[in-house]
């Protein structure tokens, strides 16, 4: 039987940024009992101060330690989204999408380039990201096949197409779960020795051999909006999977999300590695 394993961070605070947020630690309290209603053990709910950049990256190595073939991993983070510069020029947008912790941003390339592959080959990542920039905030897109190396060799991406022309335009509304730019350039100017250092760190050539199913708020140039007493995305995964009739698998689960929306974004189901298409086709949360 397959092994689940689930950890939920919520950062209604962070010293990044004064602009404090409502719903998050709600959100990972609601992700934590989908987790426990699907079956997953290890339900842990880090929230505010307690999640640190090392504590939280440390949970997921430890994780990593405790997963084989066929387990999965569930990770979902609910807070501000952010940004920095992106230093190896993996990205088309020329930015780093991260995920803003109490202390500092956990970013992409740490993710895809230190986390992830530290799981074996077969395991099952789920990471649900309710932040602003989300959209492939797990992990790099892999570059077209001409331009493939050995490593990315028989590994396949699959993103769902943007139908944001296909809907009808609507009002957000809601604080953003976005720092003000002022403070995001304040915090990487005084942490710059630290990023610099934590970047030339990374893998130079990581291979990641489990699957990464990534379903994130919204796209990489978009925001998402906070709420109470959950967070506007959150809580329209939640009326999802809570329906009489629920989604039968990712695909699904991602156009249900969409069409409730009140909003113009569009969210993101992005789905990386070996076991790509039958990962999407899973019921979702199941073990």
């Amino acid at each position: 039987m397959a092994r689940g394993i689930s950890m939920h961070v919520g950062v209604n605070f962070t010293s990044v940024s004064t602009t404090p947020l409502l719903g998050c630690v709600n959100d990972a309290m609601e992700m934590a009992l989908i987790a426990e209603e699907h079956g997953f053990e290890g339900r842990e709910v880090i929230a505010n101060s307690q999640a640190t950049f090392s504590y939280v990256t440390n949970k997921i190595k430890d994780a990593a330690t405790r997963l084989s073939a066929g387990d999965i991993f569930f990770f979902t983070f609910s807070g501000h989204g952010s940004y920095m510069p992106d230093e190896d020029f993996d990205e088309t947008d020329y930015r780093d999408e991260t995920l803003v912790l109490h202390d500092l941003m956990l970013s992409d390339d740490v993710l895809a380039r230190d986390l992830w592959p530290r799981f074996a080959a077969g395991v099952r990542i789920l990471m649900v990201s309710d932040s602003c920039f989300s959209g492939t905030v797990s992990q790099r897109i892999a570059p077209p096949k001409s331009d493939r190396n050995e490593e990315n060799a028989g590994v396949e991406t699959r993103r769902i197409a943007d139908d944001r022309d296909t809907r009808i335009p609507k009002v957000r509304s809601g604080m953003l779960k976005m720092i003000p730019n002022e403070d995001r350039l304040r915090h990487l100017a005084r942490n710059k020795d630290l990023y610099e250092k934590m970047f030339r760190d990374l893998p130079e050539k990581p291979v990641v051999t489990a699957t990464v199913l990534l379903f994130a708020a919204c796209e990489d140039s978009d925001t998402t909006a906070d709420g109470f007493p959950n967070s506007v995305f959150t809580q329209t995964v939640l009326d999802v999977v809570r329906r009489r009739s629920p989604p039968t698998s990712y695909t699904q689960l991602r156009t249900d999300v969409a069409a409730l929306l009140v909003s113009t974004q569009v969210p993101q189901l992005t789905v990386f590695g070996p076991d790509a298409v039958a990962f999407e086709a899973q019921g979702p949360f199941t073990t």
